[in-house]
């Protein structure tokens, strides 16, 4: 089935049935050369006759939810559909819950990270927002973050931004939209960095399930629990590597000096992606 996620009032919209005919198709579909046909997706006005169709639904219905929706910090994100070739979200990005947690208005830190995935990013209300752009380091390498530029944008501006190359971060007064149409995962463990410094200040995890365990385990590192640092080490020998690393790295901000066995039975890890994070942790913090 080439649809595997959509909202039925989504799949009235003519540009629907072309999608689900390339996903159908045999026709090798490679993400990053595909910016032609991602581009009429974005102009086809999909993700506004989406919302419209939604408030229809909404106003005959108390009851009535979108079944794909969630919200993190000022991010809101709707999933419109996903494909066996791509994944399609709008997302609402609303600086004022920025502001409002940290009281008095101005910019909080943040994590930057590159995408896992090849991310055509479409912009439907941007008001003169900024977007700043940069580059990782070479392949092999320790991870790091370096600003390559900025760009201020306008309503219906397209871009594409490759995996693992590049990133970006959006500074905005005022409420940003994009539709974004995310590529398969090529990466299942990210490089975080602090927005300040652009100093490495972690990793992350692709999968929801070792998300859903990263975003406990990093509360317990937040909040230096201390009493919780045998629960998370007991992580360290989860069947998912990246549940594995995420355990090892939050018990580094509770407890440095007990973390260390643990970054270093990281260095025999059964995954590349664990080893490779264990040797430059320790080289960053214990050299």
């Amino acid at each position: 089935m080439a649809l595997i996620i959509i909202d039925e009032f989504v799949r009235s919209h003519p540009i629907v049935s072309e999608i689900e005919a390339r996903a159908d198709s045999e026709i090798p579909f490679n993400f990053a050369s595909e910016r032609v046909f991602l581009t009429k997706i974005a102009e086809s006005g999909l993700a506004q006759y989406a919302v419209r169709q939604a408030l229809i639904h909404a106003s005959k219905s108390d009851d009535f939810q979108l079944s794909n929706f969630s919200m993190t910090g000022s991010i809101q994100l709707w999933t419109l559909l996903v494909t066996n070739l791509f994944a399609m979200n709008i997302v609402i990005r609303d600086p004022s819950t920025d502001a409002q947690n940290i009281g008095n208005g101005s910019r909080p830190s943040f994590r930057i990270q590159p995408y896992a995935s090849d991310v055509f990013i479409h912009t439907i209300k941007a008001d003169g927002a900024l977007l700043h752009q940069y580059r990782t380091g070479e392949a092999g390498a320790p991870p790091s973050l370096v600003k390559s530029g900025q760009q201020k944008l306008a309503n219906g501006v397209s871009m594409l931004i490759p995996a693992m190359t590049q990133a970006v971060s959006f500074e905005t007064e005022d409420v940003l939209i994009t539709l974004e149409i995310i590529g398969p995962t090529k990466q299942t463990v990210l490089p975080m960095f602090d927005s300040d410094s652009l100093r490495l200040s972690g990793y992350i995890s692709t999968d929801p399930t070792a998300s859903r365990l990263e975003l406990l385990t990093y509360t317990l590192a937040e909040f230096r629990d201390v009493e919780s640092f045998e629960q998370i080490a007991a992580l360290t020998d989860h069947r998912e590597h990246y549940v594995r690393w995420n355990a090892a790295r939050h018990l580094l901000r509770i407890d440095p000096s007990r973390a260390r066995h643990y970054v270093e039975k990281a260095l025999g890890d059964t995954h590349e992606e664990v080893r490779d994070a264990a040797q430059t942790t320790m080289k960053l913090f214990f050299s």
